[in-house]
């Protein structure tokens, strides 16, 4: 009775007590990234990619996770670089890039909305909400190039949050994800057309099934109404083991 009482009120607020099982993937989006990536540090230290890093939000989380990984950021907006390089300034092994990742080395016009997590290489729609306050044209490199330049063998968790651009990070990273170099992919999946040109979801998955990644799963749709937006997502190379014991 107690129990049903609390669940009520909580459900009243919004809010879901779950219990989450040792074996169990699927229900929190950090519990299992968290889980993942202690997976990777039983046996190196981990390399993360964090593309489309923002102000630094992720960074802070996986140095929570795992304080000795090394992470590479790509933020290519000038001033919410300048805000990330200081809100992460404490973190050893950590190495900033000013630009964007694509599907090849080239410019692209960057547009950048007063809210800085919704800013994309794509146009915006009437449905984004914010105000673009700039465009200009920016460096955009591809994930398998600046492997080849700092000579990175692999990479433990890439992260992908670009507003809509995720596939064409993906799309550049062709060789690492065929040679399963890449043991984890967490990223973002912008269903609603906010941007112009934006690829299908069934896109998305189709390029990646076609790698031989799996999805582990999705998490937290963001809805407005009874229209899904976007969803998270997390898939695992072919070869990666996730037996903890």
């Amino acid at each position: 009775m107690i129990k049903e009482a609390i669940n009520k009120v909580l459900a009243s607020l919004g809010l879901k007590i779950t219990r989450i099982s040792v074996d169990e993937y699927g229900v929190n989006l950090e519990h299992d990234i968290n889980k993942l990536l202690r997976i990777i540090e039983r046996s190196n230290i981990p390399v993360v990619f964090d593309v489309g890093a923002n102000v630094g939000q992720s960074v802070v989380k996986f140095k929570r996770y795992c304080p000795n990984a090394q992470i590479h950021t790509f933020e290519p907006a000038e001033q919410t670089y300048h805000t990330l390089v200081e809100n992460t300034r404490k973190y050893n092994t950590v190495i900033h890039n000013n630009f964007g990742l694509g599907a090849e080395v080239k410019e692209v016009r960057f547009y950048e909305n007063t809210l800085d997590d919704i800013s994309s290489f794509l146009e915006p729609t009437s449905l984004l909400w914010g105000d673009t306050k700039k465009t200009e044209v920016l460096e955009v490199n591809t994930l398998d190039a600046y492997c080849l330049q700092q000579n990175t063998k692999r990479i433990n968790l890439l992260k992908i949050d670009t507003q809509g651009y995720d596939l064409e990070v993906l799309k550049g990273a062709k060789d690492m994800l065929r040679q399963s170099s890449i043991d984890i992919i967490q990223m973002e999946i912008t269903i609603e057309e906010i941007y112009h040109h934006i690829p299908r979801m069934d896109e998305v998955l189709k390029f990646l099934f076609d790698m031989e990644y799996k999805l582990v799963a999705f998490y937290g749709y963001h809805s407005k109404d009874i229209t899904a937006r976007w969803t998270d997502a997390v898939f695992v190379s072919p070869s990666f083991k996730t037996d903890l014991r």
